[in-house]
């Protein structure tokens, strides 16, 4: 029995939403090195916590909502 069109759009949908997902925890994370599967990455975080000084957030996020509501 083969697998329909349905199974495989969702499938392909939830897959690169976790990717992206995914990317967006690493991008938030801050670290400054990361090494997985012998992948190793070193990243200028300082530059990027200036560039998120100067551009704000969306205020849609839910986890900004979540960091404003506690540091209320």
């Amino acid at each position: 029995m083969p697998l329909s069109e349905t199974f495989w759009i969702a499938f392909v949908s939830s897959g690169s939403a976790s990717c992206l997902v995914c990317m967006r925890w690493l991008y938030k994370s801050k670290c400054s090195h990361i090494e997985c599967c012998g992948l190793k990455i070193d990243r200028d975080v300082s530059g990027e916590e200036r560039l998120d000084m100067v551009v704000p957030s969306s205020p849609s996020n839910s986890s900004n909502k979540m960091e404003r509501t506690i540091s209320m």
